[in-house]
């Protein structure tokens, strides 16, 4: 996919891909329509097939617990041992009973979200808090005993509720700082911050795109021409008008940018085939 500059941002999270990465936390921060998640969409396509991802958008996430079920599921059985003893010892711990054979969901993950949901029902945002802690510990353990990185991408940080805030800023980011394999990279119009891990994070701001020339790749991968020629001067205009805010420049170049002659063609030609 073409994405317009933001070159640096780019470059930030190549280097969050690199085994000798120091700084294995990222931040993007960025008013409404700034490019936030058309540059996440652009990350992903440059992680290896190798190297183990997790997106979460806090949009759709409502606790914790959900984002454990996407933690667990990246990873195969087998490379749990620790997190399900973790878990186990929990529920021994607070005498919680769990029955599996009246559970209808079969397989090893599911089994293992029963066990996850017995030990948060009803429980007060302390005892949660606690269990947070153990269970990121676990998991983040097991990462690191992977022979790849393992990348957890956050979306619209600013939509978390105030619990999913405090494990994100404390539990989660605590564990990157200190994991040789994890790296998170964490996209909002606000984002977190603490000094017990800010000297390993690296901050980009998204302030939109106005050099007009950073859209011409953009107009040819979206398949389209200026209605007007000279097409630089045409997208100034737009950068000006919009100030540079790439989500209203992209509308606006679909909406009024004609689709090229030579996109034309191609599309008779294969018509015609057909």
């Amino acid at each position: 996919m073409s994405i317009a500059n933001y070159t640096e941002h780019r470059a930030a999270f190549s280097a969050l891909l690199k085994e000798d990465c120091d700084k294995p936390i990222l931040l993007f921060k960025g008013e409404s329509s700034m490019g936030k998640s058309t540059l996440i969409r652009h990350c992903r396509t440059q992680i290896d097939n190798n190297i183990i991802h997790v997106l979460v958008d806090l949009r759709s996430t409502t606790n914790v617990l959900q984002i454990f079920y996407k933690l667990t599921e990246c990873l195969p059985a087998e490379q749990l041992d620790n997190f399900k003893r973790q878990v186990d010892d929990l529920n021994r711990r607070f005498n919680i009973n769990i029955n599996i054979n009246g559970n209808t969901l079969k397989g090893d993950n599911n089994t293992l979200n029963v066990e996850l949901n017995a030990l948060f029902e009803n429980t007060t945002l302390e005892q949660r808090a606690d269990r947070y802690t153990a269970l990121t510990k676990a998991w983040t353990k097991e990462i690191n005993n992977l022979n790849s990185l393992c990348i957890l991408l956050i979306d619209v940080y600013e939509k978390a509720s105030s619990e999913i805030k405090l494990w994100i800023d404390g539990d989660l980011l605590n564990c990157a700082a200190k994991s040789g394999q994890l790296r998170v990279m964490i996209a909002g119009q606000n984002v977190p911050e603490s000094l017990e891990w800010e000297h390993c994070c690296d901050f980009k701001e998204l302030i939109g795109v106005h050099d007009a020339a950073e859209w011409i790749p953009v107009v040819g991968a979206m398949g389209r021409k200026a209605p007007e020629e000279p097409l630089l001067t045409y997208l100034a205009a737009g950068c000006s008008i919009f100030k540079g805010n790439p989500d209203k420049i992209v509308q606006w170049i679909k909406a009024n940018f004609p689709v090229s002659t030579q996109l034309e063609a191609i599309h008779v030609e294969q018509k015609n085939e057909r």
